[in-house]
């Protein structure tokens, strides 16, 4: 599985070929992060996929073998990442039914988090590296039988709106 966070917003498709190559899809700009800055040590709430600037791929489903990570919140299965915008990196996914594909990030991170180290986060807690809490930006279940095929994702985000997979920030009241 091949994994490459383009800086384009005009494509959104993730491809997957031979029992596993992925290529995380667009949506994302290399723009400067714009969020709010929250009261407390280097905590930063994003407001826009601007803002992201960390990336990963986790893939769970039947067979997978998963871990829990960040103190319960998240479920890692087959994950790769994280990476930086432009940046690329490879996950092997068996075939099997009912594979889904979740891309997480973290906003403003001074350097992108190990997935190694959400084992060991606390629930609420930050990996080394995050300054906000990682989000769940894009997901798609589908079933992974023929070594070329396109997984459409649309990463979208909005503060409240989307599940964190690390952390523990709250939503401003609007």
């Amino acid at each position: 599985m091949i994994i490459t966070t383009p800086s384009s917003q005009s494509t959104h498709a993730t491809s997957v070929s031979s029992s596993s190559s992925i290529t995380a899809g667009g949506g994302f700009s290399a723009l400067a992060a714009t969020g709010i800055t929250v009261p407390g040590p280097r905590f930063f709430q994003p407001v826009s996929l601007d803002d992201f600037d960390c990336f990963a791929i986790n893939v769970i489903g039947p067979g997978i073998n998963t871990s829990s990570g960040c103190g319960g919140d998240a479920t890692l299965g087959l994950t790769a990442g994280f990476i930086s915008r432009n940046a690329a990196l490879s996950l092997n996914v068996p075939f099997g039914q009912a594979r889904t594909f979740q891309l997480w990030g973290f906003a403003h991170s001074d350097s992108c988090p190990d997935v190694v180290s959400m084992l060991h986060t606390p629930k609420g807690g930050f990996p080394p590296g995050a300054n906000s809490a990682g989000f769940l930006l894009a997901q798609t279940t589908m079933d992974i039988f023929a070594r070329d095929i396109t997984v459409n994702m649309s990463p979208s985000f909005k503060f409240g709106v989307n599940s964190e997979v690390c952390g523990g920030v709250v939503a401003p009241s609007t």
